[in-house]
């Protein structure tokens, strides 16, 4: 085996693996995999172990990617959704992103971070952008049929538990 023990993996999916990405800044100890089973998991890469099993989606998780800076996690699924997660501890669900009338099979961002990229076999490659809104829009607020509902993140210069209201819209679409 050229000098590599293979072990039994405590923690492990329990269907197929469908991913594995590795954290843009700690690369050389953190990866997320996706897999049939509808999970994330996390993983520490220098001992091999999970850090935290994500759950959300209702169907196989295809892919999944971290944002540029690492502070978010993105899947996308056979549920036809893409969601964001934090991408540190507690890995709460920070949106659900709508859109496509297929298995979303990939998601990725754009070399300049701002956009994330999905592709569907609803045969649609969409574009999507995160606005951050001005004020906390009212409870009964409408939601466009592609993007989120308005979401709240901690603002994380202020330690004062202040919210900032966010978005996602999808602002290209490419379709075959």
């Amino acid at each position: 085996t050229g000098g590599w023990r293979v072990e039994r993996i405590k923690d492990r999916h329990e269907d197929a693996i469908t991913c594995c990405a590795y954290h843009p800044i700690e690369e050389r100890e953190r990866c997320i995999t996706t897999s049939c089973d509808g999970t994330i998991k996390v993983w520490n890469t220098k001992w091999g172990t999970c850090v935290a099993t994500i759950k959300g989606h209702s169907a196989a998780v295809n892919w999944a990617c971290y944002s540029k800076d690492g502070n978010f996690i993105y899947s996308c699924s056979a549920d036809y959704t893409l969601r964001e997660w934090q991408g540190h501890p507690p890995f709460k669900c920070q949106s659900i992103i709508i859109g496509h009338y297929g298995v979303v099979h990939q998601c990725d961002f754009a070399t300049s971070g701002r956009h994330l990229f999905s592709v569907s076999e609803d045969r649609t490659l969409r574009a999507w952008f995160k606005t951050k809104l001005s004020e906390e829009p009212p409870a009964n607020a409408a939601m466009s049929r592609a993007g989120s509902r308005p979401f709240s993140q901690q603002a994380r210069a202020s330690g004062d538990g202040e919210l900032d209201w966010y978005q996602w819209n999808q602002v290209a679409l490419f379709a075959a």
